[in-house]
């Protein structure tokens, strides 16, 4: 069904992908979900779609596994949305503290009162595809610029030195599944 192995590749000590995730199978359903023109709704600068209960299943196993490798330990616990986001091919915003177009304005996961907690550890980005021009994501105090590979999970400490935005997207659509790694205790 999934990669069994999970080898960590590193960009940094606290920030980690992890290659085909999904059988070709699953994600082909998955993008053939997001490719359909019904159901995403906007919200603030992006849009998203709700997985049906028979996808958020799936999905959820394979991000239970991967918890496992991110936190062998079992101190936390994941906390997956049931929705896709959309980011759509040339809808952007200028952020001028950081002189570049941004389709994710830079944000540390564990303080941005937007997702209204602070006791966040990590977050993780699924890639459903990447047959889109820009759409990288930055890590601004890090100098680390990583571009998305399809069927891969990156995951990276939620703390403010790992502050990320996502640059501006064109060409077509990006699609992914966004996830935070939460305190137990």
């Amino acid at each position: 069904m999934y990669n069994e192995h999970m080898d960590k590749i590193y960009l940094d000590p606290e920030i980690f992908y992890i290659k085909d995730i999904l059988s070709s199978e699953d994600l082909n359903s998955l993008l053939l979900f997001c490719e359909e023109e019904s159901g995403w709704e906007p919200i603030h600068h992006r849009y998203i779609k709700t997985m049906d209960t028979e996808r958020q299943n799936i999905y959820s196993n394979i991000f239970n596994k991967i918890l496992s490798i991110a936190d062998p330990e079992n101190k936390f616990t994941a906390i997956m949305g049931d929705v896709v986001t959309m980011f759509k091919a040339g809808e952007s915003m200028k952020i001028e503290d950081f002189g570049e177009e941004w389709s994710m304005t830079p944000h540390s996961d564990r303080s941005n009162a937007y997702f209204g907690q602070s006791n966040i550890e990590k977050g993780f980005i699924f890639y459903i595809n990447d047959d889109y021009d820009g759409g990288e994501i930055s890590y601004i105090k890090k100098g680390i610029e990583f571009k998305p590979i399809a069927n891969s999970c990156l995951i990276h400490s939620a703390y403010p030195e790992f502050m990320h935005g996502v640059k501006r997207v064109d060409g077509k659509n990006r699609y992914v599944i966004t996830g935070f790694i939460d305190n137990k205790l």
